[in-house]
């Protein structure tokens, strides 16, 4: 699915991961969060710290603690919860108190699960869907579900995020307002973005560098003005 590829994402960098369908991208994004653990080569993460992490040898659980949070093609949310819930999900790996703690309704546990409600409201009206924040994600617009899905990204506090396709299904207003949210993210919360999608003008108006890849093969790592004017990435589209 891939083979040989090699590139780098500089921290503050938007860096954009194109090709044709079934060029390998997504399994490039499951290798780097470990949904897919059988590889060989090398994949590397510094952290906040500059620490140096080998990600083959960390669980897919683990990777979050990291300072990796992704998002997904097709969305994974919990239809029989709010939208605030489904963000506050995804915080449970740095949730500190026991499960007998949460039974039993320590004054801890308490005041934990406040300070996670509004971390996750704050983030929500980052989104401007506080309004709607009790509503079940069942039922709920596509151009919503899918910031959502960012939210519960979001409460992880990611140095690195990784976005599958997020413009995917939004139209022209929604993918314009998703621009400007990506573009606020590495400006404002100084995040590293690396993202998947075949929009173009997307993908050219925002990313600082776009590796291009067909067939799981490098085709080329530039700029986008030089990626749309490369003859092999023309070629491959």
């Amino acid at each position: 699915a891939v083979s040989h590829l090699s590139f780098n994402v500089s921290k503050g960098e938007i860096v954009a991961l194109i090709g044709p369908n079934g060029a390998g991208k997504t399994t490039v994004f499951n290798c780097v969060t470990r949904f897919y653990t059988h590889y060989t080569g090398q994949i590397t993460y510094y952290d906040e710290k500059n620490v140096m992490h080998n990600l083959s040898d960390h669980s897919v659980t683990d990777i979050v603690k990291l300072g990796i949070a992704r998002t997904f093609q097709n969305i994974e949310l919990i239809p029989d919860l709010s939208i605030i819930d489904n963000v506050i999900v995804g915080a449970h790996k740095f949730i500190k108190t026991s499960v007998f703690e949460h039974i039993i309704k320590t004054p801890r546990m308490i005041k934990q699960e406040k300070e996670l409600y509004a971390k996750a409201l704050s983030i929500l009206e980052f989104l401007n869907i506080d309004k709607i924040k009790d509503a079940y994600v069942m039922g709920l617009p596509y151009g919503i579900l899918k910031k959502v899905e960012l939210a519960r990204a979001l409460i992880t506090d990611p140095s690195l995020l990784i976005l599958d396709e997020p413009a995917a299904g939004l139209n022209d207003l929604e993918t314009e307002e998703l621009s400007n949210i990506v573009l606020k993210l590495k400006n404002e919360r100084h995040m590293t973005v690396l993202l998947i999608e075949h929009d173009m003008r997307f993908v050219m108006n925002m990313s600082d560098h776009v590796c291009a890849i067909s067939f799981g093969k490098f085709l080329a790592y530039d700029k986008p003005n030089q990626i749309k004017n490369n003859i092999d990435v023309q070629e491959a589209y």
